[in-house]
C-alpha cells in the first residue's frame, strides 16, 4: 500500500490555484543563504465529533479548515508565520515576511527546483470522512443500551467519540516536497454506578488509533467493553483507603508507561538538552535507567496515535533507541536542534498544525519487553503495591520530579494480590526510578491509544507502551500509613 502525492495535492492545488512550482517558488522567497532551513507547511484538517449522553444521541460539530505555516530558521532564531488563505500572492508576501524575520541579506532568487517526491509505504492510507451518520448512531445507542442493561446500579452512561482527518504537504529548501494523510479516531466511554446510599463510583475506558471505521471496528466488541467499564467501576466501589510509604510498587502494562513518557521521555527531547535545561544535557554514553531497561521511540508501527509516515518538516519517521540496556545513547531531533548540535534528525519535527511551529517531540515511545511474568513480580513482594493503570501526572523537566495517579490498584500482602486501593499516587525522581527497576515482565502491550501530549502550548497525539515492571523502592501518597 502507497500513498499518492496526486490525491494529497489535488485537495489545495485546485481550490487555491496552486502547482508545484509556485510552492517551491514561495520557499525560494523565504529562504537566504546560511539558514539552516525554510519550509512551508500546507494543512487541510476536518474534525467531527459524536456523543451520546442520558440515552440522547448528539451529531456534535464538524470543522474544516486549511492552513500554511512558513517558518524560516537561522542559527537559534525561528522567522513563523501563518495563514488560513492559501492564494499564491498572499503565500510569497507572507515568504518575504518570514524572511525578514530573521535574516537582514538581500534575497537572492534560485529558482528552486523540486528535488524529490518519495513515495511511502503508507502506515494508514484510507480515506475516514465519509461514514454513514446512521451507523454512528446505531453504535453509540447500543453501547448505551448495552451499558444500562449491565446493572440496576448503573446510573449514568457518557459516549465521546471523535473522528479526523488531516492531509498535509511540506516543501523544503532543498527541493524535497513531502506529504502525509492522518486519519485518528477515538472513544471514551465512562459508566457511572450508585449504591445503596446514592453515592456514585465511575469506569472509564478510551481507545483508537490511525484507523479507517472498517479497522477500528473489527479491533473491538460491545460486550467486553461494557465488562471491562463495569468491572472498573465496581473496583472503584469496594476499593480500600491506599497505603503511603516507600515500598516495591509493581507498574503495569500498557497505558502505565506515561510515567516513562513524561519523566524521562521529554527529557530525551533535543531543545532541552542544547539548552542544558534537562537532567540528561550532560549523561550521554552514561548510566541513566536499569540494565534491564530499553526504551525506543518509534513513529513506524502501524496504526499507533503517534504514528506518522513523515514528521512535520518533511523527514521519515523511524525507530530511535534512546537507551539501551540502560545507557544513555540518543537524543530526538528536529532540523535545527540536530543542525545546532551536529547531529541527524530523527525524524522528530512535529507541531499541533500548520498554525504552530515545529519542534522536537516524541512519537511511540516504549520500554521493550524483558523475561519476566508478572506472577514473579507478585511473588517477590511481602508488601507493596500493584498500579495495573494510571490516570493523569506532572513532570518537571528539569529535576525530572513527577507525581502520577493510580486508575486501577491493589495491595499485595505476602507475594498475593490482595484488596484494590483507590488514591494511590506514586511520588518519585526519572532516572532514580529507572534505576530501581528489577524485573521487567514479558507482558508488553501499547496503551490503547488515548494519548495526547503537550509542551509549550502544543498537543500532539502519542503513544506509549511497556510490559509490567517492578521498582524496588517508590514513594506511595495514600491515605493510610503503611
Amino acid at each position: 500500500m502507497t500513498l499518492n502525492f496526486q490525491d494529497i495535492a489535488e485537495r489545495f492545488y485546485n481550490p487555491w490555484h496552486l502547482d508545484t512550482q509556485t510552492l517551491l517558488n514561495v520557499v525560494d522567497n523565504m529562504y537566504s543563504p546560511g539558514m539552516i532551513c525554510a519550509d512551508l507547511y500546507l494543512e487541510y484538517n476536518k474534525r467531527h465529533s459524536w456523543s451520546v449522553e442520558d440515552s440522547l444521541f448528539k451529531d456534535g460539530c464538524a470543522q474544516q479548515g486549511y492552513g500554511a505555516g512558513l517558518r524560516a530558521v537561522h542559527g537559534e532564531q525561528i522567522g513563523f508565520s501563518s495563514t488560513s488563505d492559501l492564494s499564491p500572492s498572499l503565500l510569497m508576501k507572507k515568504a518575504a515576511e518570514t524572511r525578514a524575520f530573521v535574516s537582514a541579506d538581500e534575497h537572492k532568487s534560485r529558482r528552486l527546483e523540486m528535488h524529490s517526491i518519495p513515495t511511502y509505504a503508507a502506515y494508514y492510507n484510507q480515506e475516514i470522512l465519509n461514514i454513514d451518520l446512521n451507523e454512528i448512531k446505531d453504535l453509540l445507542l447500543s453501547i448505551d443500551a448495552a451499558a444500562r442493561a449491565r446493572s440496576p446500579m448503573v446510573s449514568q452512561v457518557l459516549i465521546d467519540l471523535v473522528y479526523s482527518q488531516s492531509e498535509c504537504i511540506i516543501v523544503r529548501e532543498d527541493g524535497r516536497i513531502g506529504f502525509d494523510r492522518r486519519p485518528l479516531i477515538r472513544m471514551n466511554v465512562t459508566m457511572l454506578i450508585s449504591d445503596e446510599s446514592g453515592k456514585t463510583y465511575h469506569g472509564y475506558y478510551g481507545f483508537g488509533g490511525r484507523y479507517d471505521w472498517a479497522q477500528w471496528r473489527s479491533l473491538w466488541n460491545i460486550p467486553d467493553l461494557i465488562e471491562e467499564i463495569y468491572r472498573l467501576a465496581c473496583l472503584e466501589k469496594t476499593a480500600q483507603p491506599a497505603p503511603s510509604g516507600v515500598m516495591p510498587v509493581i507498574v503495569g502494562a500498557g497505558w502505565p508507561a506515561v510515567l516513562i513518557h513524561e519523566a524521562v521521555g521529554h527529557g530525551i527531547e533535543a531543545d532541552f538538552n542544547r539548552k542544558k535545561t534537562s537532567i540528561y544535557h550532560d549523561q550521554r554514553g552514561q548510566l541513566v535507567a536499569s540494565p534491564l531497561c530499553t526504551i525506543i521511540d518509534d513513529g513506524t508501527v502501524t496504526g499507533l496515535r503517534g504514528s506518522l509516515n513523515i514528521d512535520d518538516e518533511g523527514e521519515q519517521t523511524q525507530k530511535t533507541v534512546l537507551i539501551e540496556n540502560g545507557i544513555l545513547k540518543n537524543y530526538l531531533f528536529d532540523r535545527q536542534n540536530a543542525a545546532l548540535m551536529g547531529e541527524k534528525t530523527t525524524g522528530n519535527g512535529r507541531r499541533e498544525s500548520a498554525f504552530h511551529c515545529p519542534m522536537p517531540r516524541m512519537t511511540n515511545t516504549y520500554l521493550q519487553a524483558g523475561s519476566d511474568s508478572v506472577e514473579d513480580m507478585i511473588a517477590s513482594v511481602d508488601d507493596g503495591i500493584y498500579a495495573a493503570n494510571f490516570e493523569g501526572g506532572s513532570v518537571d523537566i528539569t529535576s525530572g520530579q513527577f507525581v502520577f495517579s493510580a486508575h486501577e490498584a491493589y495491595r499485595i500482602r505476602n507475594g498475593k494480590i490482595a484488596e484494590p486501593v483507590r488514591g494511590a499516587t506514586l511520588i518519585g525522581i526519572g532516572p532514580e526510578v529507572l534505576k530501581q527497576i528489577s524485573m521487567v515482565g514479558k507482558d508488553f502491550k501499547h496503551d490503547p491509544g488515548v494519548g495526547t501530549c503537550v509542551k509549550n502550548g502544543q498537543s500532539v497525539p502519542v503513544s506509549v507502551g511497556q510490559p509490567a515492571v517492578k521498582i524496588d523502592q517508590l514513594v506511595v501518597g495514600g491515605e493510610n500509613e503503611k
